[in-house]
């Protein structure tokens, strides 16, 4: 697996892109607290297929959310509709690109965040490509300069990007989960999404131990 880093000060910095309770501002960012927050972005929509690469197949990315616990999981669509029948109506051109936040992390926070996912078991550690979009309307002005700052520090850490009209395109290590959907989730409630919000957020029960992080409606 190609990650994208660059040294400073002896430490290797490796692009993560996040998308549940690790973002900026919810329950478990604290395991990002030693890296360098960049900002906003959303996975780009087509990615090459893990199932069929020689063929030059493409994949697209989706959240399910259990309703019972709130905890977000990132699955390819090929693999959510081959092992959960209920979901084969999604269309993949119909489907929103994931939203989360990118960040840069060194090695010792990487290992703690492999831990903490649970890696390759439970989730495996992937590059991915993701977008992130120049302002427009209301928002350009902020927005263009978040972009702008952004540039900066993928310069200064010489991480590569394209740019387009668009805004920039980058390839980031994310999270994909790689248990079986079906007997994983059994009879819980759950939802496609393509967001994982702030209220998702305040709804958080752990899984392990029941405790609630959130206020519960």
């Amino acid at each position: 697996m190609q990650e994208i880093n660059q040294t400073k000060e002896n430490k290797k910095m490796t692009l993560v892109f996040t998308y549940g309770t690790l973002k900026k501002g919810f329950i478990n960012n604290h395991y990002m607290k030693r890296g360098i927050y960049l900002g906003s972005a959303k996975i780009k929509k087509q990615q090459p297929s893990l199932y069929n690469e020689t063929a030059k197949e493409f994949d697209y990315y989706q959240i399910i959310i259990d309703k019972k616990y709130s905890v977000p999981y990132l699955f390819s669509l090929k693999k959510i509709k081959q092992e959960e029948k209920s979901f084969n109506h999604l269309h993949p051109e119909k489907v929103n690109h994931v939203k989360g936040d990118l960040f840069l992390l060194d090695d010792q926070s990487l290992e703690i965040l492999d831990d903490f996912e649970g890696v390759p078991n439970f989730y495996n550690r992937q590059p991915l490509d993701v977008l992130v979009k120049q302002g427009n309307g209301e928002d350009i002005e902020e927005k263009n300069n978040d972009i702008k700052e952004m540039k900066q520090k993928l310069n200064q850490y010489k991480i590569p990007y394209f740019q387009n009209k668009d805004g920039i395109e980058l390839t980031a290590q994310v999270y994909t989960c790689n248990i079986n959907i079906k007997k994983y989730f059994g009879g819980f409630e759950k939802e496609v999404h393509s967001e994982y919000s702030l209220k998702d957020n305040d709804r958080f029960v752990d899984p392990d131990t029941d405790d609630v992080f959130g206020e519960l409606d």
